[in-house]
């Protein structure tokens, strides 16, 4: 008997007369594509790919890895309900020399979390430094205020006053405060520039007070010379 080699040059796999699955020869896979171009194309509308739990409770955890060889890679984990403060989250984790770790959080409010899965009230906490080119903060209001002629500025004598009881400027947070709340940077640029702007108002009258000085001293070295060339 002859020995018959069969060649497969491609598999079609359909549910409908039309054929809108495919399996190449190459081994690329088409799900509702008959051509794929990519080793797994999907091609479709609404919701394309759902992963499911063999356990159905809501205790159990969904996890997706993404892997490259036979490694692990990359993980998608959708955290269950009854965890922690990231209940009904998703997290997503890479390998690094510490093995597979989690490394950034969605939370169920939709707050992220960027090394760190406590993200309080904010939408978005980084636990670790942040590098950018530019940083824009929308600042719900400016410190031109200072300028305007019914503002009332502080003597000196007031703000030396205040330093020496508390030990900090007129209404800038002192260390504590800073360090248990932080600081908003929007209110603080504007608190900062307000303090800017109040010492341009004092130089501008102790540069008027010197130039009356000036021109007082000026005088009288002209009186005294007169009076000695009598």
């Amino acid at each position: 008997m002859k020995k018959i080699n069969l060649l497969l040059i491609c598999i079609v796999i359909s549910t409908s007369s039309f054929a809108q699955n495919k399996i190449e020869s190459t081994g690329s896979v088409g799900i509702g594509i008959t051509s794929p171009n990519v080793p797994l194309h999907v091609f479709g509308t609404g919701n394309l790919v759902r992963f499911e739990s063999s356990d159905n409770s809501t205790d159990a955890e969904s996890t997706l890895l993404l892997n490259v060889g036979n490694t692990s890679r990359a993980m998608i984990q959708w955290h269950k309900q009854s965890s922690s403060s990231f209940a009904g989250g998703i997290s997503f984790g890479t390998r690094g020399h510490d093995g597979l770790n989690q490394r950034m959080y969605i939370n169920n409010d939709g707050n992220v979390g960027i090394g760190t899965s406590d993200t309080g009230t904010h939408k978005l906490a980084v636990g670790g430094s942040i590098g950018a080119r530019e940083i824009k903060v929308e600042a719900s209001g400016w410190s031109d205020f200072v300028f305007e002629k019914d503002y009332e500025l502080r003597t000196l004598e007031e703000v030396e006053r205040h330093i020496m009881t508390k030990g900090h400027l007129p209404e800038i947070p002192n260390e504590i405060e800073v360090s248990e709340n932080g600081i908003n940077l929007g209110k603080m640029d504007a608190k900062l520039l307000q303090k800017i702007e109040e010492l341009t108002l004092y130089l501008i009258e102790q540069n008027k007070r010197i130039d009356k000085l000036e021109a007082k001293n000026a005088r009288l070295e002209k009186e005294i010379s007169t009076f000695k060339n009598e």
